[in-house]
């Protein structure tokens, strides 16, 4: 993919959170979340939350070769999450119920890592 036409205002390669079962194309991916607190980008299977093992970190180009239709996310707003029922399926949109990240409420140590990560970005 051509730099001039990646969407996101993130980098192609920003860490964002996802699980093995995507990644290795078991499960498909069903629920984006776009954290408020810190822009975080979370890919799920729209199943319960993840136990820590099963939390992985990619860049956010890995995501995208997987499904393409991530793309349509890219100005997904902060604080917003998307959902569909099957992949292909049309995303829904919708302000988050709750404005605590996903990842901070379940993985405070794997939350650590993320804020190292972005500042060593800048």
């Amino acid at each position: 993919m051509n730099d001039c036409v990646w969407p996101f205002s993130d980098p192609k390669n920003v860490a964002v959170f996802t699980v093995a079962d995507i990644m290795h194309s078991r499960l498909p991916i069903l629920r984006v979340c776009h954290d408020e607190e810190d822009g975080a980008w979370q890919f799920l299977t729209g199943g319960p939350l993840p136990c820590k093992k099963e939390w992985t970190l990619v860049a956010l180009e890995e995501v995208v070769k997987l499904d393409p239709t991530i793309l349509d996310l890219a100005r997904l707003p902060c604080g917003w999450q998307a959902t569909r029922t099957a992949p292909g399926g049309k995303w829904t949109s919708e302000r988050c119920r709750s404005a605590t990240n996903l990842v901070a409420r379940e993985l405070p140590s794997l939350r650590v890592s993320w804020s190292k990560l972005l500042a060593s970005q800048s």
